[in-house]
């Protein structure tokens, strides 16, 4: 075959195949963990967001009733329409993280739900006189 026809023929060999898909397949293996890490931080907002969300309710029901309520059920539908529940979980997490000690209010999301993003049990949580935590 004399060089002048082999360069008319069009299309690609296996090795320039190989080649690409190799590339391809490396960028995608770079990029999985830090798309992985963006879904988990944004869930952590979510439940951040509903943690403040649910520090609003407490304290227009304590202005309201001079008193915390007893359970985050209280709340509804007066102060928000319902308990939110966490994006990682897809439950109601909150609820058994309300605690009330004397002046003040905890709200945390109960259970280890944001460990891929290295916060330890019953993290990220709202208190009334530290605000929002981890």
């Amino acid at each position: 075959m004399k060089i002048k026809e082999w360069r008319k023929q069009k299309g690609f060999n296996l090795i320039e195949m190989l080649t690409v898909v190799f590339i391809l397949a490396s960028i995608v293996q770079l990029m999985i963990p830090n798309v992985r890490l963006a879904l988990y931080k944004s869930k952590l907002t979510a439940c951040q967001s509903n943690l403040r969300n649910i520090a609003t309710a407490v304290r227009l029901y304590h202005t309201d009733y001079e008193a915390y309520p007893e359970d985050l059920t209280t709340l509804t539908p007066s102060f928000i329409s319902t308990v939110p529940t966490c994006p990682s979980v897809g439950r109601d997490t909150y609820s058994a993280g309300y605690e009330i000690d004397g002046q003040n209010y905890t709200v945390s999301c109960n259970g280890t739900n944001h460990s891929e993003v290295h916060l330890d049990e019953n993290q990220p949580y709202y208190n009334d006189t530290r605000g929002l935590g981890p």
